[in-house]
């Protein structure tokens, strides 16, 4: 396992590019891996051809590009990797859901370590925590669920945005959530939206 930074909404990793060592947000929503421009300027990652990123609520210019390595403190190094770099992000970049996907990962919020196994190796551990099924077909891990133990969803893990909760506008008038608004101290009291 290796080390994680956790705020009171992100999860970091140090990862080093390129011989470069940087912070990048763990982002299981983000399809991909994404490099600020500076970052990838520092790294000297190739430039392959421009490209539009697209965020949650943006677009921005950028390129695609391969970064000859990405290694990790427990020794683990992935080779010759495609990903985007643009924009200005507050860290060197954000490593997304195509670096867990394949894997079993074992992410301790407690011991702030993640570990990686390979599948073929190794079986998941139900007596430890949660074991999720969730489907990749886009790109991004959502598990099924259901609300109120009746209406069908889809949940995304979203480990880099830990501010929303999306629903459909169709369970408008079936569902009463509660908001806690305190955390992100917006107001001092809680709402019941029906």
């Amino acid at each position: 396992p290796f080390h994680i930074d956790l705020t009171e909404n992100d999860v970091h990793v140090d990862a080093i590019v390129n011989g470069v060592r940087g912070r990048f947000l763990l982002d299981t929503g983000a399809s991909g891996i994404l490099f600020s421009t500076a970052f990838a300027r520092r790294s000297k990652i190739r430039r392959l051809r421009e490209t539009a990123i697209l965020g949650t609520s943006s677009e921005a210019k950028g390129f695609i590009a391969e970064a000859d390595s990405i290694a990790f403190e427990d020794g683990s190094t992935m080779r010759n990797v495609i990903a985007e770099a643009g924009g200005g992000l507050e860290e060197d970049g954000l490593i997304g859901f195509d670096f867990l996907a394949g894997a079993i990962v074992d992410l301790d919020l407690d011991a702030k370590t993640i570990a990686i196994h390979d599948p073929s190796k190794t079986d998941s551990n139900v007596t430890e925590g949660a074991v999720m099924l969730p489907d990749l077909t886009s790109g991004q891990p959502v598990i099924p669920a259901k609300l109120n133990g009746r209406l069908p969803s889809r949940m995304l893990l979203d480990s880099g945005n830990f501010n929303y909760l999306l629903l459909p506008y169709t369970y408008r008038g079936k569902l009463k959530v509660l908001i806690d608004n305190t955390v992100r101290k917006y107001f001092a009291s809680h709402q019941s939206v029906t």
